[in-house]
């Protein structure tokens, strides 16, 4: 990857001088109680799917929807829906990936899906299409006694060899979903590309549907378009959209250091769309104490405040952080929530991937890919489902709690927070066949 120089586009952001202020206290103790609500790979060659790694969502009748990145029909992923039957769930797969020639209709669906008011679902996959770099999609909820019908939105690398309009996109979002409306089918759907544009670096990207017409597809933002990289490098988290139209999210590299960053996107009218640096990752000291990579998302509160995590850095090189970005007048002040590996062990976690949810009282609800129990193959552990509040975090389970794993390992998606008060989410490893698990936890 390019070198990074030590520019930075947009807003100065000011680092916490106490960045591991609230990084003080974990605690094992729990008294939360996991279940595997299903094993993948329980059918012959895997034909439910296998190693599931995006996140779930829920429809007001309780049904879970979800994507595994391996198996289905054709071994090239599946969407999937677990609907609640009684004490039981029940499995069925709507959708097996590669079913065309070439795989034209997607390969690989790593990312969570959505879902729109007349139950349709509408998701991204890394690999198939015309060029091998992934589609977006829209799979339309069949009549009764019918087949669900995937329709493509738009097929990435269609512009020239260079993959002017981006490739291997992220998770698709609209205006409204952070607030839990369902999407209209309508308004733009938002995402951003992990590679290509016109400087190499990822894209940015709005569709917008048109029924009966091609959808219209528009590259919002450039990155890697500032001198080496400065204005971040391969997005390939989700984006946040706020309520005023404002995009929120991170690249893996690029930035002052080359380390990441957390950016926004404004809206400007006919003068498209404006990138801020929010933050540029891995400014304090070797290790980069302030966190290193941001692969995931953020999320926010009520107040504006920004969350989001970095695989890397923090208490050591490959520890982790969950990290925070609080606006302050015209600035953002970043600061490390905590540090993980701060237990002897890593008993804590080591490396969350992915965004943590927020609940009612604003605790952070996460996971980590690493951690935990270290049993087996998993000499750095089996990863975590950790809560933080107060300054305190609790690990509420440790996964591969038993030698053969079949409570789950490596934990891979966004926790989902029922109404009821449960968190469900996804192992991409253990359960039966060791492919992996959905699971809830009630505390």
């Amino acid at each position: 990857m390019r070198r990074q120089s030590d520019h930075v586009s947009g807003l100065l952001v000011t680092a916490s001088s106490a960045i591991f202020a609230a990084s003080l206290v974990a605690t094992q103790a729990s008294a939360a109680t996991l279940t595997n609500l299903y094993s993948f790979c329980s059918q012959e060659n895997c034909a439910d799917g296998a190693a599931p790694s995006g996140g779930l969502i829920m429809d007001g009748a309780g049904n879970l929807f979800g994507t595994t990145s391996l198996g289905g029909q054709y071994s090239h992923g599946a969407v999937f829906e677990l609907s609640p039957d009684g004490s039981t769930w029940s499995y069925q797969v709507l959708y097996s990936f590669c079913a065309e020639d070439n795989c034209l209709d997607g390969d690989a669906p790593l990312s969570p899906l959505i879902l729109d008011a007349d139950g349709n679902l509408y998701g991204t996959t890394h690999f198939g299409g015309k060029k091998n770099t992934g589609i977006a999609f829209e799979l339309i909820a069949p009549a009764p006694g019918r087949n669900w019908k995937l329709k493509t939105l738009y097929a990435y690398c269609s512009r020239r060899a260079r993959c002017l309009d981006g490739g291997s996109p992220s998770p698709l979002t609209y205006a409204g979903e952070a607030s839990g409306a369902r999407y209209d089918g309508q308004s733009p759907l938002f995402g951003a590309a992990f590679l290509g544009g016109t400087a190499g670096g990822g894209t940015a990207f709005r569709i917008l549907p048109q029924a009966g017409h091609k959808n219209r597809y528009a590259i919002i933002y450039n990155f890697g378009s500032l001198p080496n990289g400065a204005d971040g490098y391969s997005p390939g988290s989700k984006l946040l959209a706020s309520s005023t139209g404002t995009l929120f999210g991170t690249t893996e590299l690029g930035g002052s250091t080359g380390h990441g960053t957390a950016y926004e996107l404004a809206p400007k009218g006919r003068k498209g769309w404006q990138e801020t640096i929010l933050y540029s990752f891995c400014q304090q000291g070797s290790h980069c104490k302030d966190g290193d990579k941001p692969i995931s998302s953020v999320t926010a509160d009520e107040q504006g405040h920004l969350f989001g995590t970095t695989i890397y850095g923090g208490t050591c090189r490959y520890c982790g952080t969950d990290y925070k970005l609080a606006p302050n007048g015209s600035q953002y002040e970043y600061s490390v929530v905590y540090g993980f590996c701060s237990q002897p062990y890593c008993s804590d976690g080591k490396g969350p991937a992915t965004v943590p949810a927020l609940d009612p009282s604003g605790n952070l609800i996460g996971s980590t890919l690493l951690g935990g129990n270290q049993v087996g193959k998993f000499k750095q552990g089996a990863g975590v489902v950790y809560s933080f509040s107060g300054g305190t975090l609790e690990v509420l389970h440790a996964f591969c709690a038993e030698l053969d794993c079949t409570d789950g390992a490596a934990p891979s998606s966004e926790i989902l927070l029922t109404p009821s008060g449960q968190l469900i989410g996804t192992t991409s490893q253990g359960g039966d066949s060791n492919q992996g698990t959905v699971f809830e936890i009630t505390l």
